[in-house]
């Protein structure tokens, strides 16, 4: 008779975990579990949602916590998705569970809720009746059957969430008490509506024309596609409007052989036209995943990819992991968008994703934007990537992207008591008003100012909790702070030496509407920005319509369907320029870039302090000088500081509440780091970070450049000090490519 050993299932937990967890596997569940199958499992007084990786043989020497149940009946995420979700943790140093949670289809939210009820009735317990234990017995006494846990605890009036009830029901079913009952909830079915067979529906009649070198580039591609080989395409400099005939075409291709796309979209409303355009060109077979869907659409949608119903599928950021079947092509648009990578929370790049995914599938993947990143670009021109701007200047063709605007720029060094619009700024508002044309004036700050400052002693007023300047409204008479919206009256003195003499610094959107108002009081007006948003002011097509000055943030640039406007006035492109952040120059070319875009062929007046700056500078040359303009000069000066791409590069971040509990830690670490740097390797830091109180916690940073990938120097470190000194109270934040 041979004996079966234990078996042990390897479980992923959808929390800030450093590691896999381990259960043991009942009798009942023996050869019925598979990887990426859901399992419920307990995790100290909780049971929670695990996601199962790996099954081994359990060696006995401890004993282990058992599974409670399976939640799947056949993996819920295919071995391709877990294993992509397995590169992403790994690379961007996050948790497999969390990673594995965004890579999981939508309505698969399954809960589980937990059921009590006394095993005999007739049981007597001596207990004192006030106690809990004693209230929770009367509660039970009067009751008939099953009773949730969520209604024991109203009737005690003790909350769940404290977690002492939990223990003590747990500590009851043990001593043979109480009978528990697990259900869970929460599982559906997809939607049986009738669908056709993607590869049963009609290919599109008609594509739209290609100018100049497109079609060259979609022929290249085609092979591609055709040969099934992986290469990283960079389409830079070129406009909206031609990479999507571009990406049509492409998507054509891939439909006539029989394989599916996946496109990349940073946000859903600036891309109501394109993908309006896919699902009109490709009816039937598009599917659209974004965080604004309900988990049943999510889920119906995933469920007709699997299906074979539909084989184009356009989304942000998580939609990278849609497990559809047969791709033949990645497409990112926009890809050096921030929303591909979260700033907070779970930070991964969708777009690093999507060139792993393309290697390991062996398919083409598009990268497109009018102001690529500087890392892709420079990998372009180093031929990483295949680079193609689409700029055919002898035939004369007017759809490569070249820059048809008007541009000046303003030069406000010396201006006299620094006004808010330059002469040259008003006298073209004034001309456009005249005839009837539409202004834009971009501020890229809301409110009125910045801050507020004391003009005798230069007391700045600033967010107790963030230790950033507070950001003055002057229609509401109070100050806010734009990253936790503590907010507080506006002051009349200064409360460090009691003066009066208090004045504004910066410009926000409120400030120039006061000013529009008072030298074209008679002109019809809009201010856009995030605070009329959120008063539901800003519905965005109703309230420009009409509208002869719109007066905007970057919101702006997120409108669906933007029609160009006459004049485009920058009141200040220096507004964030001096900040800590070594891409803050491509994010200002980028911006520009977008602005003089939604001029058409009219006029952009750019008024600055800084004109010798080199992405302003860029920016006044017609489009292909430009790029090449900006995108060599910036990568002269990321390769004498060491920045990516010349560098791999992470940014650890270190929180607490306690400063000097932080500050220690922050020390201990760098320390360990310094030990472990290899040749190659150069530590910034420990030194403050920005900002330096965020929310009330107190937050440290360190820089850690390479010249290949430096996770295995942090890994290491972050171990160390774990061994070295307790980390509780304290967060560990990594930034991987930042």
């Amino acid at each position: 008779m041979s004996y079966v050993l234990p078996q042990t299932a390897l479980v992923a937990i959808p929390r800030r975990l450093d590691k896999v967890l381990s259960y043991a596997i009942p009798e009942r569940l023996i050869g019925r579990l598979s990887p990426g199958m859901r399992l419920l499992v307990p995790l100290g007084r909780s049971k929670i949602t695990g996601y199962l990786i790996g099954v081994s043989v359990q060696d006995g020497s401890h004993s282990l916590k058992e599974i409670i149940e399976a939640l799947d009946d056949t993996p819920i995420i295919n071995n391709e998705i877990l294993e992509l979700a397995r590169w992403a943790s790994e690379y961007y140093m996050q948790p497999l569970g969390l990673m594995i949670k965004t890579a999981i289809p939508g309505g698969h939210n399954i809960k589980s809720r937990e059921y009590f009820k006394l095993k005999n009735q007739d049981t007597k317990i001596k207990t004192n009746p006030n106690s809990m234990k004693g209230r929770i017995l009367s509660a039970l006494k009067d009751k008939t059957g099953w009773v949730p846990i969520s209604e024991l605890s109203k009737d005690i009036g003790i909350e769940l969430k404290e977690g002492r009830l939990t223990q003590i029901l747990s500590n009851m079913k043990r001593d043979g008490i109480l009978d528990e009952d697990i259900r869970i909830i929460g599982k559906r079915d997809p939607s049986r509506k009738k669908r056709k067979v993607a590869s049963d529906i009609k290919h599109p009649a008609s594509l739209p024309y290609l100018y100049g070198r497109e079609a060259d580039l979609v022929n290249e591609v085609k092979d591609l596609i055709n040969k099934g080989i992986y290469t990283p395409y960079l389409l830079a400099g070129i406009k909206k409007d031609a990479r999507q005939r571009i990406y049509l075409h492409l998507i054509s291709q891939c439909i006539e052989k029989g394989k599916g796309v996946l496109l990349l979209i940073p946000e859903i409303s600036p891309n109501l036209s394109l993908i309006k355009t896919i699902e009109d060109t490709f009816s039937g077979r598009v599917g659209l995943l974004h965080s604004r869907i309900s988990e049943g659409r999510r889920f119906d949608i995933l469920s007709q990819i699997r299906e074979g119903k539909i084989d184009i599928i356009v989304g942000t950021r998580s939609a990278i992991f849609a497990p559809i079947d047969l791709p033949g092509m990645i497409i990112v648009d926009e890809e050096d968008d921030p929303s591909y990578k979260q700033d907070k929370g779970l930070r991964y790049n969708a777009k690093g994703v999507a060139l792993k995914r393309g290697e390991r599938l062996n398919i083409p993947v598009i990268l497109g934007s009018s102001a690529p990143s500087v890392e892709d670009f420079y990998y372009g021109m180093t031929g990483v990537y295949m680079l193609r701007t689409l700029l055919d200047d002898s035939n004369g063709d007017t759809n490569t992207g070249a820059a048809s605007a008007s541009i000046k720029i303003v030069d406000m060094r010396g201006a006299h008591r620094r006004p808010i619009l330059s002469d040259q700024l008003k006298s073209s508002i004034a001309s456009s008003i005249s005839k009837g044309d539409r202004v834009l004036l971009f501020v890229n700050k809301r409110g009125f100012s910045n801050s507020i400052i004391c003009q005798d002693c230069g007391y700045s007023f600033r967010c107790p909790d963030c230790a950033l300047s507070m950001t003055y409204y002057k229609g509401l008479k109070r100050l806010s702070c734009n990253y936790c919206n503590k907010s507080a009256g506006a002051p009349e003195t200064c409360p460090d030496c009691g003066s009066s003499r208090l004045t504004e610094v910066g410009i926000g959107t409120e400030r120039v509407e006061e000013e529009i108002r008072k030298k074209f009081p008679d002109v019809r007006r809009v201010r856009l920005d995030s605070d009329t948003k959120k008063e539901g002011i800003a519905n965005v097509e109703a309230n420009t319509n009409g509208c002869e000055i719109v007066i905007g943030t970057d919101i702006v640039l997120r409108m669906p369907d933007n029609h160009p406007f006459a004049l485009v006035g920058v009141v200040s492109a220096d507004t964030g320029l001096h900040l800590p952040d070594f891409q803050l120059s491509h994010r200002a070319y980028k911006l520009l870039r977008g602005l003089i875009d939604l001029a058409g062929n009219g006029e952009v007046i750019i008024q600055t302090h800084n004109p010798c700056h080199h992405a302003i500078e860029a920016v006044t040359s017609p489009s292909n000088i430009g790029l090449d303009r900006f995108y060599l000069k910036e990568i002269g000066f990321r390769k004498e500081l060491w920045y990516p791409p010349f560098s791999s590069m992470a940014i650890i971040t270190i929180e607490g509440g306690n400063l000097d509990r932080c500050v220690d830690r922050s020390q201990r670490l760098g320390n360990i780091l310094h030990r472990n740097l290899d040749k190659g390797t150069e530590l910034l830091g420990p030194a403050r970070g920005y900002p330096e109180i965020l929310r009330g916690m107190h937050r440290w940073q360190m820089i850690i450049k390479g010249d290949r990938p430096v996770q295995e120097i942090i890994k290491r470190s972050i171990e160390e000090l774990n061994k070295e000194v307790s980390t509780s109270g304290i967060r560990i934040d990594l930034d991987i490519d930042p």
